[in-house]
């Protein structure tokens, strides 16, 4: 419960950029990847928060998966270009792949931060993995 209302304060390190991740409405779970390592996984009612050093970083979101090379597109991708001391806000998000089948992709997309914030405020902080 502290680290999620230290993370409800909305502050990033002076030294390190903070990124908030947020599930959409269509998921029930999610693993988030930053730079090719496993950040955390998400459900419905979760949110993530990143530090990160100034620079720029990959991020991407899977269904869990057990072939998980099979099922990403690079093309999903999002770099941000992460700046000290400024926070960041991040949904997941569906694209159409296929209208006959009904087949859809994960991506993750940029939120206003009063938009991102107000989502925060209603979910539960995921610790990130190690």
């Amino acid at each position: 419960p502290n680290l999620d209302a230290d993370a409800k304060l909305f502050r990033a390190q002076p030294d390190k950029a903070c990124m908030y991740v947020l599930p959409s409405s269509r998921v029930s779970t999610v693993t988030i990847f930053m730079d090719g390592k496993k950040a955390g996984t998400l459900g419905a009612g979760d949110y993530l928060r990143l530090d990160a050093t100034p620079g720029s970083h990959v991020l991407y979101v899977m269904r869990p998966s057990p072939l998980p090379s099979f099922t990403r597109e690079k093309k999903d991708d999002l770099t941000i270009a992460a700046e000290a001391g400024r926070c960041y806000y991040l949904r997941t998000a569906w694209r159409p792949v296929e209208e006959v089948l009904h087949e859809f992709r994960l991506y993750l997309e940029e939120v206003p931060a009063s938009e991102g914030q107000r989502e925060v405020n209603v979910r539960w902080l995921v610790p990130p993995e190690k």
